[in-house]
């Protein structure tokens, strides 16, 4: 892959607001006075060991040791940081070449990439191709223009788990090299799974693509009303053929520019998946972090965080973890958003319901995927789920209980099915609920059908 300079960009030649510094950079307010949130976004859930190493010790001096938390799309977020230490993180970051630049606020969100492109002869490596794409990105909005939140995902051909159709943009490659684009999707309080918009771009025209749907995104995206202000909105306003044409138009003339030259590589054929962790609640203690860390020096291996509160090994030869670490390897895929302990905005408690679900015995619900969330924002992308619950609070015989609307049926975003409501069950019920429904839960055909050919 090569890269050449591309000229400026005429759609920021006006000032532009300003986004608030701290949301750019990744911090938010926890509900605890002087406490913050701090998001590290790693293109790809790709991470380095000495990065790994460092993130780890931060949480350490910094935090209390509170856990690394792994987010849905590939970051990690420190919890319970004094406001008085942002500024140091960040430098102690830097130091490992890790920028927190667009992990919150109206930005270009961390790119995802599924991690087992990069390992798979068989397909293709997108991470130099995400990679490009988050650096032409980031610098074409880094003025603060977007009315929002911008999500481009990236898929390998063998599976979208990726989740492209609740992206703004997401790309899936072929079998032959080429992609299909699927867009203007997200999740939220009413969630909207994406559309196709092309059905075979090549690796060149997915630069210029994206520059056409952020001008489209820039031009016509609600300023007024954050709840309306998605790409998937203005979609809604002008109807999808609409939609389709006016990106198409800005589409053609992004493409009569020179673009960087773009070639594919196979992904390794000299590494192989060894383990998948899949982390309580997402939370891992930094002590343990350090423990892997340790196991995996001098094994050639690679550390990859997924989607779903995984991490992903990959390595050419399997080696012993500590104990403590491979107790994970076997634990059914429960994902839940940090919830009321520390969010502001949500109404319930997730973390504990999450690892409850997820050591229960008796219940079968091996390859489904359970998504909490604290409130109907639904960051762990329940409305997606296979088994989704988002939070609610509801008055019952009187008092005011923490609840879960549960919702049944939902690809993972990996199709445009989302999950159906089924019904609403007390927070202090989930795991008689579980109990009770396992047989009928199980019953139910919720197999993965990407519902994208493979060229």
């Amino acid at each position: 892959m090569t890269a050449q300079t591309r000229p400026a960009d005429p759609v920021l030649a006006e000032p532009l607001p300003s986004l608030s510094p701290a949301r750019q950079l990744g911090s938010y307010a926890q509900k605890q006075e002087g406490l913050m949130m701090q998001r590290i976004p790693l293109l790809a859930g790709r991470v380095g060991w000495s990065q790994w190493r460092t993130i780890a010790e931060l949480a350490v001096r910094y935090t209390h040791s509170a856990p690394l938390h792994l987010t849905t799309r590939q970051d990690i977020e420190l919890h319970n940081l004094p406001r008085a230490s942002v500024s140091a993180l960040y430098q102690e970051l830097l130091q490992v070449g890790i920028s927190t630049f667009g992990a919150c606020g109206d930005t270009i969100r961390n790119i995802t990439v599924n991690p087992a492109c990069e390992f798979d002869p068989q397909d293709f490596d997108l991470l130099p191709l995400a990679r490009l794409v988050k650096d032409y990105l980031q610098e074409w909005a880094a003025g603060g223009a977007l009315p929002r939140k911008f999500k481009v995902s990236f898929s390998g051909c063998r599976d979208n788990h990726a989740c492209p159709f609740i992206s703004d943009l997401g790309f899936v490659c072929r079998a032959d090299g080429f992609f299909q684009a699927v867009g203007a999707g997200s999740l939220g309080s009413r969630p909207q799974t994406g559309i196709f918009l092309y059905e075979k771009l090549s690796p060149e025209q997915i630069l210029p693509l994206c520059k056409a749907a952020i001008e489209m995104f820039v031009e016509l995206g609600d300023r007024q009303n954050r709840q309306k202000a998605r790409l998937r909105h203005i979609r809604q306003r002008l109807g999808d053929q609409t939609f389709k044409e006016q990106l198409e138009k800005r589409f053609q003339i992004a493409r009569q520019r020179p673009w960087p030259k773009v070639i594919l590589s196979r992904g390794r054929s000299d590494c192989r998946r060894l383990y998948t962790l899949q982390i309580p609640a997402g939370d891992l203690a930094p002590h343990l972090a350090l423990e892997l860390a340790q196991a995996a020096q001098g094994q050639d291996a690679y550390l990859r965080i997924n989607q779903s509160h995984g991490l992903e090994l990959y390595g050419p030869r399997l080696f012993a973890l500590p104990n403590a670490l491979l107790a994970f390897a076997d634990l059914p895929c429960v994902v839940a958003c940090p919830g009321a302990a520390v969010c502001p905005r949500a109404l319930v408690h997730t973390k504990e319901a999450a690892v409850q679900i997820q050591r229960m015995q008796g219940i079968n619900i091996s390859g489904k995927k359970i998504a909490l969330s604290g409130c109907p924002n639904g960051c762990a992308q329940s409305a997606a789920a296979d088994i989704g619950l988002i939070g609610r609070i509801k008055t019952i015989d009187g008092q005011k209980k923490e609840c879960f609307d549960v919702y049944l049926g939902g690809e993972n975003g990996q199709t445009d099915k989302l999950a159906e409501y089924v019904q609403t069950v007390p927070a202090e019920r989930l795991s008689r609920w579980f109990l009770e429904r396992t047989e009928t839960v199980n019953a139910q055909s919720y197999s993965v059908n990407p519902g994208i050919s493979s060229g």
